[in-house]
């Protein structure tokens, strides 16, 4: 499925992230799961596998739900104050540090560490890791 292409998808993944409905999303603990698996994507290197969540697409998806749920905390929704997904998707990348900062979800690492809602998530790990990165 092209994830550019599918708004419904998009909105509702934002919909649940934003109401911090995630934990009791089966779709989207499937997708938490999903992106953690070595999948060959890259058309360039068809025999590496990467993380699916360094994908072209899926980081940007994965990057705008960041800011949904930082954007229902600016409009005061209390479900989204604990920050659910931000927790989520910051314990995989910095779980998968290596292959987090060696694709393009290290993009999503930056929209976390500036994003001031989230960045204590993982600015701690990040200095960790500063000669890494």
């Amino acid at each position: 499925m092209d994830i550019n292409h599918s708004l419904v998808l998009k909105n509702l993944c934002a919909a649940i992230v934003q109401n911090g409905s995630i934990g009791e999303s089966d779709m989207m603990d499937e997708m938490l799961r999903s992106i953690q698996k070595p999948t060959a994507f890259d058309e360039a290197t068809p025999e590496k596998k990467y993380m699916l969540f360094g994908h072209v697409d899926i980081h940007r998806f994965l990057k705008d739900l960041v800011k949904s749920e930082c954007d229902a905390i600016k409009k005061n929704v209390d479900a989204a104050k604990s920050l659910p997904y931000s927790k989520q998707i910051a314990k995989i990348l910095l779980k998968n540090f290596d292959a987090a900062i060696s694709t393009r979800a290290c993009f999503i690492l930056l929209a976390l560490a500036e994003n001031p809602e989230t960045s204590e998530l993982v600015m701690a790990q990040l200095k960790k890791q500063k000669a890494a990165i």
